[in-house]
C-alpha cells in the first residue's frame, strides 16, 4: 500500500534521476539569478540556477534546490534537499547552503590542484555567501576565531595552511546551517 510519504520519496528519487541525466547543464524552469563577480577579477560567479520542485502538497512536500557555481574553468552543481524532518518548502537558507557547498567544493578542488590563491578566494566567497546567520542560538560557535587564525596564517606567509583552515571554517558553518535548518546535500557534481 502506498502512502503520501512513500509517494513523495518516490517522486523525489525520480526527480533526482532526472536531474542527474541533465549533468551540469543549466536547469530550466526555475528562477535564474546572475550576479557579477566581486573582488578578484579571476573570481567570477556564473549564472546561479535554483530550481524548487514540490512533489506533493502539505507537510510531506519534497523539494530540491539546484545551484550551479563557476569560477574560471571549474564548475560545481549542488542539489540540496530536506534532511530528516526537514521543512515542507525550501527555506532561503537552502540556497545559501547550496551555494556555500558549491564554493567549498571549488575551494577544495583548487587546494588539491595547488592553486592556493584560488582556494583562499573561493573559501572567502563561500563564507560571504553563508553569512552570519547559520547557527542555532544554543550553539557555542567558535568558527570566527578559527577564521581569524586562518587569515593570520595567510598574513604570516603560510597561505596553504590558511586556505585549509578557511575551508574547514566554511565546512563547519555549512554543517551548523544544515543542522539548524535540517538540510542536506543530495548531489554534488
Amino acid at each position: 500500500m502506498s502512502t503520501p510519504r512513500s509517494d513523495a520519496r518516490a517522486a523525489l528519487v525520480a526527480l533526482l534521476s532526472l536531474l542527474g541525466a541533465c549533468c551540469s547543464a543549466p536547469r530550466g524552469g526555475g528562477a535564474t539569478t546572475t550576479a557579477a563577480g566581486r573582488g578578484d577579477a579571476a573570481l567570477q560567479e556564473a549564472a546561479v540556477t535554483e530550481t524548487e520542485k514540490a512533489t506533493t502538497g502539505g507537510a510531506d512536500a519534497a523539494w530540491t534546490v539546484v545551484t550551479d557555481e563557476k569560477d574560471g574553468d571549474d564548475a560545481v552543481s549542488v542539489t540540496v534537499g530536506p534532511g530528516e524532518g526537514g521543512a515542507a518548502a525550501a527555506p532561503e537558507s537552502a540556497r545559501r547552503f547550496g551555494r556555500g557547498s558549491a564554493w567549498l567544493a571549488l575551494g577544495r578542488q583548487a587546494l588539491d590542484a595547488g592553486a592556493v590563491d584560488a582556494a583562499i578566494a573561493r573559501a572567502q566567497r563561500g563564507l560571504e555567501i553563508v553569512g552570519d546567520d547559520y547557527a542555532s542560538p544554543r550553539v557555542d560557535d567558535d568558527t570566527e576565531l578559527k577564521r581569524y587564525a586562518g587569515e593570520d596564517r595567510i598574513a604570516q606567509g603560510h597561505p596553504e595552511d590558511g586556505a585549509s583552515v578557511l575551508l574547514r571554517v566554511l565546512d563547519n558553518r555549512l554543517a551548523l546551517l544544515a543542522d539548524r535548518d535540517r538540510l542536506r546535500v543530495v548531489v554534488t557534481r
